[in-house]
């Protein structure tokens, strides 16, 4: 079964913040949900409510567990992030699950799945004939769009943080994401898509790859 983020939906409710939904926590997404988070305003409150979205496999619910119990899902030599893992269970903005229902109520989701490239398929210098050439292999990241565009909201920004190569936003995942507004009825032109390229660097600056990328 899914593992609900109640808290985020009591947060979300009770509290005058958009929400963002993070979609994948691998080591881009998971620095992503903390600096988000950990966004603040002159007053010291947070700017956003944070919601982290995983599959539901042994893998995702490790993540979500960890989070979601204070702790990073992944070894750092950058203290920063643990602290603004603190930061965010002190101040409870951020949470995690396995429920994609969690994008009906975002403001922005942050796509960072990864792109996988195979090359398998490659030229070699051994096979010099060879005509294959390394595939970039889109189903995941296709499959995890589609499951935005059949649950957000229409004033919803989709910003994919993820790398890919020029005009895969355009030509691929839009398209994608006006087909699924069609199909339930909502106007495939106001979707709104924006591209972000990964900006993240795991090392003893981990964190300030993000908040602080000249």
């Amino acid at each position: 079964m899914p593992q609900h983020f109640e808290t985020g939906i009591q947060v979300s409710e009770t509290q005058d913040r958009p929400l963002v939904c993070i979609q994948g926590l691998g080591f881009v997404g998971t620095a992503m949900a903390l600096a988000v988070a950990d966004a603040r305003d002159e007053n010291g409150r947070p700017h956003f409510n944070v919601i982290g979205v995983e599959l539901d496999t042994p893998a995702g619910l490790a993540k979500i567990e960890a989070i979601n119990s204070g702790h990073l899902p992944m070894r750092t030599d950058d203290p920063k992030l643990q602290q603004a893992l603190d930061r965010a269970v002190e101040a409870g903005n951020l949470t995690t699950t396995t429920d994609p229902e969690a994008y009906r109520r975002a403001d922005v989701v942050v796509v960072d799945v990864h792109c996988d490239v195979d090359f398998e398929s490659a030229p070699s210098e051994f096979q010099p004939t060879k005509l294959q050439q390394a595939e970039l292999q889109l189903d995941g990241l296709k499959a995890a769009i589609q499951t935005v565009g059949d649950r957000m909201r229409q004033d919803c920004l989709v910003l994919v943080e993820t790398t890919v190569p020029p005009g895969t936003c355009e030509r691929i995942l839009a398209p994608l994401l006006k087909d699924r507004f069609q199909s339930r009825g909502l106007d495939p032109d106001q979707v709104l898509l924006a591209h972000s390229y990964e900006r993240v660097m795991p090392g003893p600056d981990y964190f300030d790859s993000i908040i602080n990328f000249w």
